[in-house]
């Protein structure tokens, strides 16, 4: 089993960490080749995954589209008394009790393109009811704080990596969730588990994500889809939903519906566990199970 759930050697061109031409992303690409002529069986996350991997000379046969997913008791049930007593106390702690709050809860890395957001922050400096919180740790916390610095965001507050445990909390706290990533060709085909968790909480997603993710968004209409890397976008779709809670509202409700119905831990697990023994019960032929072989049907889609 070859698990991906990101396309490498291409992510690293897509974030400027290494370019095509260079020795490490020829031996990466070399590596990933080997992997997938190997593997029996190559899980992917999506449609637009399979697609590129086909297209790229893998077999066809060996791939299967698993989606990511979300625990369904990740988050607090929406509207419950634990979810709104969590939101009014986190609130009064952060001394936010009222203003819309836009969220960022992950990763600080390269991929994300959270310049941005701090673009966005500053063309919304003039509306001090928005306040922007950024949860996280990665390769870029040390240049965002500096820009966040430079740029004078006093209506951005940088809390630092927290708690899994916490992370509940904020989402019933904040009305409505961001999932960036940097404009790239690669990136069309990622789907940011990050997005599931706000729509399991029933927070509208503001996305600016092409591709596939994007596809899932509008399809669930919960929320709004912005072009990558445009902050003018962005802070256009936020206030959208600031001036629109009833809007906000629905939206979220949809991704909720939609994540559960869809997007659970437990659909996917069942669905890996079919694969698994479907691999471990069938006849192998070099390497390849015979139900795998050209013309044989797959059964997990």
């Amino acid at each position: 089993m070859f698990e991906v759930r990101d396309l490498w050697p291409q992510s690293l061109e897509a974030v400027g960490a290494a370019p095509s031409s260079s020795i490490f992303y020829r031996s990466l690409e070399r590596l990933a080749r080997f992997l997938y002529q190997r593997a029996d069986r190559i899980v992917v996350d999506g449609e637009w995954k399979r697609c590129t991997l086909a297209a790229a000379g893998v077999q066809p046969q060996k791939i299967v589209v698993i989606r990511n997913g979300v625990a369904e008791d990740f988050c607090l049930e929406p509207e419950s008394a634990g979810a709104l007593s969590a939101r009014q106390q986190l609130r009064i702690e952060l001394k936010l009790l009222d203003k819309f709050l836009v969220m960022y809860c992950g990763t600080l890395g390269m991929a994300h393109g959270l310049e941005t957001v701090l673009l966005a922050a500053d063309r919304l400096r003039q509306w001090p009811e928005i306040v922007f919180l950024l949860l996280g740790e990665g390769a870029e916390r040390d240049k965002i704080i500096r820009r966040i610095d430079e740029l004078r965001l006093s209506n951005l507050r940088y809390l630092g990596k927290q708690a899994r445990e916490r992370i509940p909390a904020f989402l019933a706290a904040s009305d409505a969730c961001l999932v960036p990533l940097r404009r790239s060709e690669v990136f069309k085909t990622a789907i940011p588990s990050k997005m599931f968790e706000a729509m399991i909480a029933a927070k509208p997603v503001i996305l600016g994500v092409e591709g596939e993710a994007k596809e899932i968004l509008l399809e669930a209409r919960a929320g709004i889809a912005v072009p990558p890397e445009d902050a003018e976008a962005l802070a256009g779709a936020i206030c959208t939903l600031w001036k629109n809670p009833v809007l906000g509202l629905k939206q979220g409700g949809n991704g909720r519906l939609a994540a559960l119905d869809k997007y659970t831990r437990r659909h996917q697990s069942t669905a890996y566990l079919e694969l698994l023994a479907g691999l471990v019960n069938t006849p192998r032929h070099h390497g390849v199970p015979e139900q795998l072989q050209p013309g044989k049907p797959t059964s997990v889609k």
